[in-house]
C-alpha cells in the first residue's frame, strides 16, 4: 500500500489540450497520477479521473 497518493488538480478547460499529448499521457502513467478536474468559474470539482494501468 502506498504511503501517499498524488492528485493533480487541473482546470477543465486545460485538460483536453494538455492531456491529449503523448508526453502528458506518459507522465501520468509513469508517476501514477490521479487527476481531478475543476471548473474555475463555478469553483466545483467537475470530474475525478483515477490512474489506470494501461499496460503500455
Amino acid at each position: 500500500m502506498p504511503l501517499s497518493v498524488l492528485y493533480l488538480i487541473v482546470p477543465s478547460y486545460l485538460y483536453a489540450d494538455i492531456f491529449d499529448e503523448p508526453i502528458a499521457k506518459l507522465l501520468v502513467e509513469d508517476y501514477k497520477v490521479h487527476i481531478v478536474l475543476f471548473q474555475l468559474e463555478q469553483e466545483v470539482i467537475f470530474r475525478w479521473i483515477p490512474w489506470r494501468n494501461t499496460g503500455s
